[in-house]
């Protein structure tokens, strides 16, 4: 759990480090489909933690997998969104893959 903590921090501020090469280069509609995905897991995560203080393992589980697998930005950007992304700083994809990881 810390070690995903850590990977979310990490790949927020490399984010957010470099304006002209971090989310603000990408258009709305990109940035949009990345907040979602954020959302997306950031209520898995409190879900994650209220099953969890419950002893509901099997639920934890099941919802970890579902954040593992939810690459949002994969399944609904277009041939032209796609080469948008390549913007981002290759750091961007390295801590996004490790937080889907961990």
């Amino acid at each position: 759990m810390k070690k995903l903590l850590l990977v979310s921090l990490l790949m927020v501020c490399s984010l957010y480090a470099d304006k002209n090469k971090g989310v603000e280069s990408l258009s709305d509609e990109v940035r949009g489909l990345l907040s979602l995905e954020m959302l997306q897991i950031e209520k898995g995560m409190k879900d994650i933690f209220s099953h969890m203080v419950r002893g509901e393992f099997e639920a934890v589980n099941v919802i970890a997998l579902k954040i593992r697998d939810s690459f949002i930005l994969r399944k609904k950007l277009t041939k032209i969104q796609k080469e948008e992304l390549k913007k981002l700083p290759q750091s961007f994809f390295i801590l996004d893959r490790s937080f889907h990881e961990a």
